[in-house]
């Protein structure tokens, strides 16, 4: 057999490979599920969530939780949580607490200090590294507390991940920190990645039950879980689905069996609280072009409507060689970009990247008055590491009244 018989056979193989397991992601839930959240991997394998110490955190700063989640037509569910005290808290003691913080201590920081609601992403626990480090720079440079729930099948969390049920564990943490002292408008929601669409879920939830929160925060978000699928590259290298255009109706099949949908796209402007998007440039698993196009979601109601494209046929026949449709269209396209340059304020800021800001709904004039929407695009952070980008957390503190 020539090189190339071989080299033909390979990709035939690997090609029917790619086409099987694919295929498999979009009829079998259990794959799906178990690809989309990622919670059988949960690193550090064999933490002890009982003892925060072991994983950077100050002695008796973290109180372990056992969460109880109602279940409809159930028995409820307990998911694992840590509630870690403000820095300014904790050094306001008199000194380093020989147990961790107790009902009265949790009361007086949650009366004190303002909260982040931290939603982490998928894989892992709440005990991983880098995750631990944003529970650190929170405390310490927001002088916030900070609560860290691992949903359901997560660490050692009972149940399995649904779209609803993560949300229900959010819920549940919100409920415990409202219920144990805090305002709702003193607390924060900061969703990672896969976090996101938990933290706009939640959003809407609340304010369809009237609370709201002080601010929202979605970092490395994504229009929706099929929208994911389109653009992840496995490694930051390989596209996961758009070989599959090269199959009629395939990549469609795909995307619409999504399961687990997260449509923060279809979501977010249906809620009110002020809003924070921030997306790494350097991202290689979901890019920032989720980022804009959630941005533009929410701008586009205060833009004049995009006109249509006039059919390519009818250019030139207009008087003197110019189409009254084509010149219409570039007209109408001139004055939307124009009201968005006087809507949004654009900033370059060295060393940190871009941020584009309006406020919604507009009085007349515009005012400052309405919802704040912020679009940050840093240089660095990649996926992981945005929430530890201290310039990024700089805006977040501006903008909450946390520094």
């Amino acid at each position: 057999m020539s090189f190339v018989e071989r080299a033909r056979s390979a990709l035939v193989v690997v090609g029917a490979l790619y086409v099987g397991a694919v295929g498999l992601l979009a009829t079998v839930p259990w794959i799906q599920t178990q690809t989309v959240y990622l919670h059988a991997a949960r690193f550090p394998f064999g933490a002890d969530y009982t003892q925060p110490e072991k994983y950077g955190l100050a002695p008796n700063k973290t109180l372990n939780l056992r969460l109880e989640v109602p279940e409809e037509g159930s028995e409820p569910i307990h998911v694992g949580a840590w509630f870690v005290l403000s820095d300014a808290y904790y050094h306001s003691l008199p000194s380093l607490p020989a147990e961790p913080p107790s009902p009265n201590v949790v009361h007086e920081a949650l009366k004190t200090y303002p909260t982040i609601l931290f939603l982490h992403g998928n894989a892992g626990t709440r005990a991983f590294h880098i995750r631990v480090k944003h529970y650190s720079m929170y405390s310490s440079r927001f002088k916030a507390n900070v609560m860290a729930v691992d949903y359901r099948g997560y660490a050692e969390s009972e149940g399995t991940p649904t779209e609803a049920g993560v949300t229900r564990d959010a819920r549940a943490a919100w409920d415990w920190l409202v219920a144990n002292g805090a305002a709702p408008e003193d607390i924060v929601v900061i969703g990672h990645s896969l976090g996101t669409g938990i933290a706009t879920n939640l959003i809407y939830q609340l304010e369809t039950d009237g609370q709201h929160p002080r601010g929202c925060v979605l970092m490395s978000p994504f229009t929706s879980i099929a929208d994911v699928a389109k653009t992840y590259h496995i490694l930051g290298l390989l596209p996961l689905v758009k070989p599959l255009h090269m199959i009629p109706y395939a990549a469609s099949y795909v995307t619409n069996s999504v399961i687990h949908k997260f449509n923060t796209q279809l979501l977010l402007p249906n809620t009110t609280t002020p809003l924070i998007i921030a997306h790494a440039n350097n991202d290689f698993d979901i890019p920032y072009t989720h980022s804009e196009i959630l941005f533009n979601t929410l701008l586009d109601p205060y833009l004049p409507p995009i006109p249509d494209v006039p059919p390519v046929a009818t250019l030139g026949q207009g008087p003197g060689g110019i189409d009254n449709n084509w010149a219409s269209f570039s007209k109408a396209l001139a004055e939307r970009n124009t009201m968005k340059e006087q809507l949004v304020r654009k900033t370059d800021i060295r060393g940190l990247g871009t941020i584009e800001e309006f406020y919604a709904p507009f009085p007349e004039p515009p005012t400052i008055n309405g919802r704040m929407i912020r679009l940050v695009l840093t240089e660095r952070g990649k996926h992981d590491s945005i929430g530890l980008e201290e310039g990024l957390q700089d805006v977040i503190g501006r903008s909450f009244d946390l520094i």
